[in-house]
């Protein structure tokens, strides 16, 4: 995103590890400056502020329900989120709490792309938790008070045999519908 234009990009991980890698992957040559901020109920998250080329990067390290107050966190406006792997991470019933998290942040504008396990119909088991593009409307809508169109933009095989693993990801467009 930050290649494409973007003035921001915000990634979120509760693991210290994920967001090492990614910086180290796609953003190596960026210096972070890094504070903790002190968490209202307790506990601290980690921001690192960068910039590549004229893009801001912030990232935060920690859990995504406890962002919305952080006022680094709050005081982000998104016009683009690419939901990787948390909405299929997290288990069906806090996907309301992290979805009012996500459109906390989010432009009237924005849009998203979300990705979502296809598994068998019925198959409750996770992580990864399975949900269908209804949902992540629902769930869209309920949280920002707009209409959304959620399309399937193309299915991704992981290549893995593992008996059981989820074998097939289809990402999701979902952006606000505008009255024109």
């Amino acid at each position: 995103m930050a290649d494409h234009g973007a003035s921001i990009v915000v990634g979120v991980d509760l693991a210290a590890m994920a967001l090492r890698l990614q910086r180290e992957r796609s953003f190596s040559e960026v210096e972070y400056t890094c504070t903790e901020c002190a968490l209202v109920g307790g506990g601290i998250v980690k921001v690192c502020n960068g910039v590549c080329g004229g893009c801001a990067l912030r990232l935060f390290e920690g859990d995504m329900f406890e962002l919305p107050p952080v006022a680094a966190f709050h005081g982000t406006r998104a016009d683009f989120v690419y939901d990787r792997a948390s909405m299929m991470a997290i288990p069906p019933l806090m996907r309301e709490l992290y979805v009012r998290a996500v459109a906390s942040v989010l432009k009237p504008t924005a849009g998203l792309m979300v990705e979502r396990p296809i598994q068998e119909e019925g198959d409750e088991s996770g992580p990864p938790f399975s949900f269908s593009a209804d949902q992540v409307q629902a769930l869209y809508e309920a949280a920002t008070g707009r209409r959304y169109e959620v399309r399937a933009m193309e299915n991704r095989w992981d290549g893995s045999l593992e008996p059981g693993a989820v074998h097939y990801y289809e990402f999701l467009r979902v952006y606000p519908k505008l009255c024109l």
